[in-house]
């Protein structure tokens, strides 16, 4: 018997184990039986177990003894687990053989003394019935012999009977002696087999103590092996609920629980599972029942309330039968390791990240085999996935342009063979069939045999490098080819560098002022404290702005406007300085004229004022002379009279004076070509104005005339340019437009002084800062004014409006703040061709079937005006006077609205906003845009944005009508 299995099976419930472990002992035929029994008093595995009676499972410790019928030996061993009592076992073993030898010599030693006890008394009844002596002595022989003493004989005293049977008396009596010793010599062996095989018992008890011992010993090692784990062992049940039957002692260790705990509350460990692993671990355990085995990793709540992370590994113990019988588990705290596996993919994550963030290509190259393992940003960089890229060297060297193919082969080559780094520049092609430019770095791994086996590199996208390298050839040489002076000194104010243009400025030529301060130019026109402020600020690293009257290398003084700015490096300190300078003489001198002619606007405006209050008050006085004279008969009264009336009638006609010179009017108008004017002042605003601001021009071939006095009006549009200039301090853009339209009596009535008739329309716009809302109406006002202190009088757009309402026109201006401003001239036309033409042509625009049209756009006037426009052409129209109104509505009406008019600048939600709102509750929608102040680039935006489409206020009713026809049609063009 393999006792040593023993124990451990009874530890751990493995009544399988026990039962294989004593079927070994059953080869023993004098065992009759074996029982191990646990500590409860219930047979835990056993055979021949009906051999047991009651009274031998007494838990009561036994002596061994021998039972009553003496046929079996038994002895009762307690089984010691780690000092803990844990069951006994019960051995039997068989006499049966043995007494059934002593027996069987018993048996024989009977049936002869029975024998011998019945011849002697027939030898008796002979003997008394023949002689009596001998056969009194054959009876007293007898007697000693049925004392035990054989070695009496009889006397043979005759021949006879008599003697024959006393001869045969010795002869059974000799026989009989003979089995005696016989009997003798059998039971001295029965007795030596006897002790012999109590000697082998005995000797088989020594050996099973011995055993026991070492199992114990062995059970022992186990148990300080087991406690020396950092793991808990468990038993469990089989339910559904997979009950804790046991659990090791390491589990307070591992929980801070006690074992007892998971023994008496049923749902204890299930209950301390954390809720996101619950239901996923449950189902785990549950599948042992069906697979036999399960691992599974889940957070359980310790006795210090934090959640450590659990590996549980469970195994289905079966019977005999191979029904489900118990489950055995470990439970190991993976804490320690979650979290370097968490560790580790942080630090890959990271990896990954900067590999990302890097925008690099990373590669493996196995040079045996030609294999490249690629990583990193290959998607984002060349648009390839990283199964795209599986070709190895060939797919790489392929993709390498032509050009650059050779050497790139031929310096990996070199490399290889020196086992040096590898790097190279070179145009690789993207997936898209452009080639970018890559910076290739790699480095080489050797054997022992010093011969490379593989290259790690990466590659990256330098292509903004390369283009940044051309940027700066190509601004290196705008710079030396600007139209402005530009100057690079050092902090000392020693020139380091100036372009071609200050030399061509200054006079001076390169040699001559290197390392010379700019000084050289003062003319003594500039005062010191401003050179002070200068450097004051400069030196505080801020740019500064401001003019020099400087002195050129011949003496000849010139204006220059200049910005000079720090130049800073990455820890913030400044290294040089750079001033961009512009002659801006001739400016100057185009100021001072402009200023000139302001001033005499401003007198004129003043004196058109005093005129009209100068008529008020001689128009009395004249009419009461007249009259007084009328009715005076003194001569003298007479006399005093008409030097009255002479005296009036003069300030009347300087006041006459005064109104002419205040209309401007200093000549007689003259029929105009207002396309040859706008040329003109194209050509003055582009060599005056900033390079930063991009001037524009739009003006059509067929332009009508009008009559305008081509001095003023010159005034008007260089007054509106100069205004926007003044609007756009870091640049933007100026477009000047001109056009021809023909106001009808419904589109008048949009303007305040519009009649209906043919003007040309000039059209003065910028990207400026625009003008609040709040003072627009206020701006053509006299001396009001938005600029600074010195920078303006206020009375530049009250000059234009005077100007413009004499000549029989209009002006219109549309601003929003941070977008810019437009300023639209009416003009009225003198020659007009084939007007009656057009006049036709708008009695035949094209008529509503009375489709539903909505209007968005915060403008009430321009709401009323459109919609009464197009009900009279049989439209029905809806208005809303935001986008978020508008957005409801159509909503509500999206069955009948075929076409939406949308402002696109409007307060809480603007134009865009409202487009792509309505397209994605209809894509089919279809929306005419309308703005004062788009541009080409606006319209191309809308056209993108599918919007059908574009008209730029103020519009005709015409136009508005005509686009309507064609978007309902679905014929709209590019143009519109």
């Amino acid at each position: 018997m393999t006792s040593y299995s023993v124990s451990p099976a009874l530890l751990f419930n493995d009544s399988n184990s026990a039962v294989d472990a004593l079927e070994s002992a059953r080869q023993n035929k004098d065992l009759v039986y074996i029982a191990i029994v646990d500590d409860s008093n219930k047979v835990f595995a056993s055979f021949n177990i009906k051999n047991i009676t009651p009274d031998t499972l007494n838990p009561e410790e036994q002596a061994r003894h021998f039972l009553p019928d003496e046929e079996i030996y038994e002895t009762i061993t307690p089984i010691y687990h780690n000092g803990r009592f844990i069951g006994r076992l019960f051995l039997g073993i068989s006499l049966e053989k043995l007494n059934h030898e002593i027996n069987q010599s018993r048996l024989t030693s009977a049936l002869v003394s029975l024998g011998i006890f019945i011849v002697g008394l027939i030898g008796v009844f002979s003997i008394s019935t023949i002689v009596t002596k001998p056969l009194h002595h054959m009876a007293k022989t007898a007697e000693d012999i049925a004392q035990g003493d054989l070695t009496k004989r009889t006397v043979v005293s005759s021949y006879d009977e008599v003697g024959r049977l006393a001869t045969s008396f010795n002869t059974m009596v000799e026989n009989l002696h003979l089995t005696q010793r016989e009997l003798e010599n059998i039971n001295r062996t029965l007795e030596k087999r006897v002790q012999d095989r109590t000697k082998e018992l005995q000797d088989e008890i020594t050996e099973r103590k011995k055993t026991d011992n070492e199992l114990h010993k062995s059970i022992q090692r186990q148990t300080i092996l087991l406690r020396s784990l950092p793991m808990a062992f468990y038993t469990a049940d089989v339910s559904p609920s997979i009950n804790t039957t046991w659990i090791s002692e390491q589990v307070e260790q591992l929980t801070g629980y006690k074992p007892e705990q998971f023994i008496k509350d049923r749902t204890f460990w299930a209950s301390h599972i954390h809720p996101e692993d619950k239901n996923n671990t449950l189902q785990d355990y549950k599948r042992v029942l069906f697979e036999s085995t399960s691992i599974t990793e889940y957070r359980w709540q310790c006795s210090d309330s934090a959640y450590h992370w659990f590996l549980d590994h469970t195994v289905l113990i079966r019977d005999a039968s191979g029904n489900p019988k118990e489950i055995i588990g470990t439970w190991l705290d993976i804490s320690d390791r979650k979290k370097s596996e968490a560790e580790i993919v942080n630090w890959k994550h990271r990896y990954e990240l900067v590999v990302a963030s890097s925008g690099q290509i990373v590669y493996d190259y196995d040079i045996k085999t030609g294999a490249i393992l690629w990583s990193g940003s290959i998607k984002q960089v060349l648009g390839y996935d990283t199964n795209e890229f599986s070709g190895g060297i060939d797919q790489w060297s392929e993709l390498i342009h032509p050009d650059d193919r050779a050497e790139a082969l031929r310096l990996l080559e070199i490399a290889e063979n020196n086992i040096s780094q590898y790097e190279f520049r070179y145009r690789f092609r993207h997936k898209d069939g452009k080639y970018i430019w890559v910076l290739d770095r790699g480095f080489f791994i050797s054997d022992v045999q010093k011969k490379a086996v593989r290259m790690l590199g990466m590659m990256q996208d330098i292509s903004k490098e390369k283009l940044a390298e051309e940027e700066l050839r190509k601004l290196s040489s705008a710079v030396e080819q600007s139209p402005v002076s530009i100057i690079i000194t050092n902090t000392s104010g020693e020139i380091e560098y100036v372009n071609s243009k200050f030399l061509k400025v200054t006079g001076y030529n390169f040699q001559e002022v290197l390392n010379q301060n700019p000084r050289i130019l003062k003319s003594g026109e500039t005062s010191d404290s401003e050179y002070k402020k200068l450097w004051d600020t400069i030196s505080s690293g801020k740019e500064w702005r401001g003019e020099f009257h400087n002195k050129k290398k011949n003496g000849e003084l010139f204006w220059e406007s200049a910005t000079i700015s720090p130049i800073i490096d990455n820890e913030g300190k400044i290294t040089h300085y750079l001033a961009v300078k512009e002659d801006i003489t001739e400016k100057k001198i185009l100021e001072s004229q402009f200023y000139r002619a302001q001033r005499i606007e401003s007198l004129g405006t003043l004196a058109g004022g005093v005129a009209h209050d100068l008529n008020n008050v001689l128009a009395p006085i004249l009419m009461a002379v007249q009259l007084l004279k009328s009715n005076a008969s003194d001569e003298k009264k007479q006399q005093w009279l008409s030097m009255m009336r002479s005296s009036t009638e003069r300030g009347v006609s300087i006041v006459k004076q005064l109104l002419t010179f205040a209309r401007g009017a200093e000549g007689e108008r003259i029929l105009v070509q207002p396309k040859h004017l706008l040329r003109e002042i194209e050509k003055i605003v582009s060599e005056t104005f900033p390079r930063n601001i991009q001037i524009r021009t739009e003006i059509p071939k067929s332009l009508w005339t009008i009559s305008a006095d081509t001095t003023q009006l010159h005034q008007v549009i260089i007054n509106l340019c100069v205004n926007a200039r003044d609007a756009m301090p870091t640049g933007g853009n100026l477009m000047i437009r001109a056009m021809n339209i023909i106001l009808d009596e419904r589109t008048a009535h949009q303007y305040l002084e519009g009649k209906p008739g043919p003007y040309v329309v000039i059209t003065v716009e910028d990207t400026g800062m625009g003008v609040p809302k709040n003072i627009i109406d206020k701006i053509f006002d006299p001396f009001f004014t938005t600029k600074d202190v010195g920078k303006g009088t206020g009375l530049g757009l009250s000059t234009v409006m005077s100007i413009i309402k004499s000549h029989g026109g209009f002006i219109n201006v549309y601003s929003e703040v941070g977008h810019g401003s437009v300023f639209k001239i009416y003009l009225p036309a003198s020659e007009i061709i084939n007007i009656h033409e057009a006049e036709e042509d708008r009695l035949n625009l094209p008529l509503g079937n009375g489709e539903s049209i909505l209007i968005i756009d915060d403008e009430a006037p321009i709401r009323e005006i459109t919609k009464g426009i197009l009900e009279s052409y049989g439209y029905n129209v809806l208005t809303a006077q935001d986008g978020t109104e508008g957005v409801a509505l159509y909503t509500t009406s999206q069955d009948i609205i075929k076409i939406v008019i949308t402002d696109m600048m409007m307060p809480f939600m603007d134009g865009a906003v409202v487009i792509r709102t309505l397209q994605k509750i209809d894509p089919t929608v279809k929306i005419i845009a309308t703005s004062g102040l788009a541009e080409t680039d606006n319209i191309t935006e809308l056209r993108s944005e599918n919007v059908k489409a574009f008209l730029r206020k103020p519009f005709q009713a015409d136009q508005l009508l005509k686009v309507i026809g064609s978007v309902l049609s679905d014929q709209i063009s590019d143009d519109t």
